[in-house]
């Protein structure tokens, strides 16, 4: 009788908290419903196996957003962890600082690595400098990226609880902008790889199939024309890319070369948020007719 009303008192107090839980997760649902209508100009029907709305169920679906996994690797700190286990520590970059709250910032401010690093958060996206030391006109940047929830800004649970740090690391091959390559999985299958060209400039992009055959559209940028040469490690980046994503539906590797080396940047659970166009060699749309599983 005890445990019956004990059990009966824990309901009563939790639902509340549950309730609100659900209203919260069907009021991001819509959100990211109207956001997916808006660019796609369509509803996204998760069966019809389209590329964005594969990557829209993830970011939706309580059984992948809620994956203990994908939250993990979602931390770039923590994803280090996880790439070291499965594929070996000489895959990572490694971190030369972590920086986990204000007073360690403060600690930190002026500090000289006596050669150009990349500062960045660990529970975000988007977001670097490049210093050779953390200079004081940098600590406002950094304070507001430890008080920032990125949930509230792309609304994927993946980072809703993820703990504000900021880390700091080479560059990698010693250059601003190494040779950059994602590779999207499905089922520990490598499908699909992104080559991004001129980032900064004039930012395009190419699509390969995973024996290097290019793809006639692109997603989110320009299609790019010229032909890429594939890196001369591509095998092994396959490799790594098929280690880390077993055990995911889908996951994107990102990983860089220098034609001698790899290394892992990040593992990313939802692309462009589900929001980037895939585009034809002339730019126009090709959303309806490219499915994921069908590349």
């Amino acid at each position: 009788m005890k445990r019956s009303i004990i059990h009966a008192l824990i309901y009563a107090l939790t639902f509340p908290v549950k309730f609100l839980e659900r209203c919260i997760e069907y009021y991001l649902l819509a959100i990211h419903g109207a956001l997916h209508f808006f660019v796609h100009r369509r509803i996204p029907k998760i069966k019809s196996g389209r590329f964005n709305d594969i990557l829209f169920m993830i970011k939706t679906c309580r059984a992948y957003y809620s994956d203990p996994k994908r939250i993990f690797v979602t931390d770039k700190l923590l994803a280090k962890t996880y790439i070291s286990a499965r594929v070996g520590e000489q895959y990572i970059v490694p971190t030369l600082l972590e920086i986990a709250d204000h007073n360690s910032l403060k600690n930190a401010a002026g500090k000289d690595f006596g050669q150009q690093v990349v500062i960045k958060p660990s529970h975000s996206c988007g977001k670097i400098l490049i210093r050779r030391r953390i200079a004081v006109d940098d600590k406002p940047i950094l304070s507001a990226w430890l008080n920032e929830n990125y949930f509230d800004h792309s609304l994927e649970y993946y980072y809703r609880n993820l703990k504000p740090r900021i880390i700091v690391e080479p560059l990698v091959f010693g250059t601003i902008s190494p040779s950059d390559y994602k590779f999207f999985c499905k089922d520990g299958n490598v499908v699909m790889i992104q080559v991004d060209i001129d980032r900064h400039t004039n930012h395009v992009r190419a699509l390969y199939q995973k024996d290097w055959t290019k793809h006639n559209f692109s997603i989110g940028y320009p299609f790019n024309p010229a032909q890429i040469s594939a890196p001369d490690n591509l095998a092994e980046m396959i490799e790594v890319a098929e280690i880390l994503s077993n055990g995911f539906d889908y996951l994107r590797v990102d990983m860089y070369s220098n034609n001698v080396e790899v290394k892992v940047g990040e593992l990313t659970n939802c692309h462009g948020n589900a929001l980037e166009k895939i585009v034809s060699t002339n730019g126009s749309s090709l959303s309806d007719e490219v499915k994921f599983f069908g590349l």
